[in-house]
């Protein structure tokens, strides 16, 4: 580590020692020709997190009580000193070029906000091809001229230092506080300060089935209607979701099967987000 790194690494830590160790020896073992610093956030974790990365003397590791992961992500923020600010989660695993990729991409001025995907962990079909309709619609989201369907994610996202300070901090809330962010940025610029790199990609120990995947966009259908009150956001209409749904076929080129499959887990995927949405707003009506 230099006196000055160029980039941080910022992580949440709660209830992260299943998988932080992995998370830990994948960040530590980046093949980078620039210094870098790893800030993790210990969040009231009750379990062994924090003396596991004890065990790693040159992670720098605070301790935020206020609980939510955006505390932790500001806390993480506010002490690093890169010029490039990257958030990851701790139950990811990286690529050795994974921050080098990163930094690559952001050396072009116009990047403000680099977003990456998010992959399952497993090799399953059913997930396999999941994640290549996910990196394709978010692909066609994040390079639209329209700026109410832009979005972030916290677990691969970088933010050049000095945008954090002009548009931050992440709103504390539960969920959603990066979508927030991104559209904030997005609104007072342009769309084109957002970048969606599909090679800088991060995978989720925890996506291990479908089963997790549908948890998961059942969240997002809940965590939506939160987010949407506080700036508005849309998610793609059924002409737009059956362009990305072809283009995903195109571009894997997939069998007549391999699509059904593909279109039977995606209306599953529709059914859930719908269905974590109108949890929500029966949750606002009983509020």
């Amino acid at each position: 580590m230099g006196e000055k790194p160029r980039v941080s690494v910022i992580l949440p830590v709660y209830k992260a020692e299943q998988y932080i160790r992995r998370c830990i020896e994948g960040l530590i073992n980046q093949d980078c020709e620039f210094d870098f610093e790893i800030i993790m956030v210990n969040n009231n974790s009750p379990d062994q997190s924090a003396n596991i990365i004890g065990e790693y003397p040159g992670i720098k590791l605070l301790s935020e009580t206020k609980q939510g992961a955006y505390a932790a992500r500001n806390m993480g923020s506010r002490a690093a000193v890169g010029d490039i600010l990257v958030f990851t989660d701790p139950d990811c695993v990286h690529r050795c070029d994974w921050l080098s990729l990163v930094e690559a991409t952001m050396r072009d001025p116009a990047i403000g906000i680099l977003v990456g995907p998010s992959l399952s962990f497993s090799s399953r079909p059913g997930l396999r091809h999941l994640d290549s309709y996910e990196r394709q619609k978010e692909s066609f989201i994040l390079s639209s001229e329209d700026p109410i369907l832009y979005w972030g994610r916290t677990s691969n996202m970088a933010v050049r230092a000095e945008i954090m300070k002009q548009f931050g901090p992440f709103r504390e809330l539960l969920r959603g506080a990066d979508v927030i962010f991104v559209r904030t940025v997005v609104n007072m610029t342009s769309c084109d300060t957002v970048r969606y790199a599909p090679q800088i990609a991060v995978r989720h120990l925890e996506l291990n089935s479908v089963g997790d995947y549908l948890s998961k966009v059942f969240t997002y259908g809940r965590s939506h209607v939160s987010y949407n009150q506080k700036i508005r956001a849309r998610p793609l209409s059924m002409r737009e979701r059956l362009h990305v749904y072809r283009q995903t076929i195109r571009t894997e080129q997939y069998s007549c099967f391999d699509a059904v499959v593909l279109f039977a887990l995606l209306i599953l995927g529709l059914c859930c987000w719908h269905a974590g949405a109108a949890t929500a707003w029966k949750k606002e009506a009983h509020a």
